[in-house]
């Protein structure tokens, strides 16, 4: 889910959702497919239309990791195109 705030440069937005995320391998980092929330939020900027740069930080909980809650931070930079 993506709320977005309508304005003509500068957007900001909020995210949230559910889902499954998999961990797979032999080492000790994996885990196996576990249940997550991701949260988070970001803006989009118009540089020139159809062009802009878009920021955004998302975290993201997942249930159930050695019996505890892994929480990660996911941090990005992008272009987007609005067509």
């Amino acid at each position: 889910l993506r709320i977005e705030l309508p304005a003509p440069v500068f957007r900001p937005y909020a995210t949230a959702g559910v889902g499954l995320v998999r961990a797979g391998g032999d080492g000790p980092a994996a885990f196996g497919t576990k249940f997550s929330f991701n949260y988070g939020g970001g803006v989009k900027a118009t540089v020139f239309s159809p062009v802009g740069i878009r920021l955004d930080l998302r975290g993201y909980s997942i249930r159930g990791v050695e019996s505890k809650w892994l929480r990660l931070i996911e941090a990005s930079v992008g272009i987007f195109f609005s067509f």
